[in-house]
């Protein structure tokens, strides 16, 4: 009990210095008038809302081999959603497919964890797959 309360503690104080630190860098962007700066910029681009959603769909794609899906919530999230909303385009909407184009930091390095799951249960050996017939490699 006293080891799972202690990661606990420490998995939330985390999450907490991500918030703050995502809060910090809020405030500074603000006061450097950057949302307008990002605003001009993704507001602008060619094939409207779009091509907004292509670039910034690309954009994330990027960001999550390198930032974790709080980081991505908390930093680029706020960044994003007024562009979306002065294009017109539904925030929910717009908040599921940021979800799921989010989804991709889990699946590949170096955050993957849900590869260091799956490599947890997937066999060591090449196996043949009983549908498809195919040498399925192991995860590595």
């Amino acid at each position: 009990l006293k080891q799972a309360l202690a990661s606990t503690t420490k998995l939330g104080s985390f999450v907490m210095f991500i918030l703050i630190g995502a809060t910090i860098f809020g405030l500074v962007f603000q006061a450097a008038d950057g949302p307008v700066w990002v605003e001009h910029l993704l507001a602008d681009l060619p094939g409207g809302p779009v091509g907004f959603l292509i670039v910034v769909n690309i954009m994330i794609f990027f960001l999550a081999f390198f930032l974790d899906y709080f980081e991505l919530s908390f930093i680029v999230v706020p960044l994003l959603a007024p562009v979306a909303e002065k294009l017109g385009i539904d925030l929910i909407w717009f908040g599921v497919l940021l979800a799921m184009n989010m989804q991709t930091s889990f699946l590949h390095p170096p955050f993957g964890f849900a590869l260091f799951f799956l490599r947890s249960v997937a066999p060591d050996k090449p196996y043949v797959d009983r549908v498809t017939n195919k040498v399925m490699e192991p995860v590595t």
